[in-house]
């Protein structure tokens, strides 16, 4: 009677994916993509990254919360969850991290104000210029709209 062995990924496509890994956090889709490039089945790829994923090996979660905390003091919750979508990152990751970018997001835009532009009044020209400059960094409108006229009043 021969047994057989459940569904194993083959140990080369695993030793790759691991060595992608050590290097730096992926997400599922571009994680995928790099292993299905190197020319590996994409079902014995998908089904590696499920086991990997069981293991604590792969977490995407893990990935989202460093992609958060290297942008947090610099972009809006705007920029980063467009970026995070744009990077194939599941909605669900997408959703539990929302309410965590939305905290102190007022005093971040303020500090990044702050270091851009300094505290100094300037004309209508400038502050527009600083308007565009926050808003294009991912932060909502009425947060830059308060600190623009924070900004002019002083």
């Amino acid at each position: 009677m021969v047994i057989s062995k459940p569904n194993k990924p083959d140990d080369k496509v695993r030793k790759v994916a691991i060595g992608l890994l050590s290097r730096r956090e992926y997400p599922r889709k571009k994680l995928e993509e790099r292993l299905i490039g190197r020319g590996y089945c994409p079902s014995s790829v998908s089904n590696l990254i499920n086991q990997l994923e069981e293991s604590g090996l792969f977490s995407e979660s893990r990935y989202v919360d460093s992609f958060i905390n290297s942008r947090r003091l610099r972009y809006g919750h705007k920029k980063i969850l467009y970026d995070l979508k744009r990077k194939g990152v599941r909605q669900s990751e997408i959703d539990r991290v929302h309410g965590k970018l939305l905290k102190d997001e007022k005093e971040i835009a303020s500090n990044v104000l702050e270091k851009k532009f300094g505290s100094t009044f300037v004309d209508n020209k400038d502050l527009s210029r600083q308007m565009r400059f926050l808003m294009n960094r991912g932060f909502p409108r009425d947060i830059v709209e308060e600190l623009i006229f924070k900004k002019r009043t002083y």
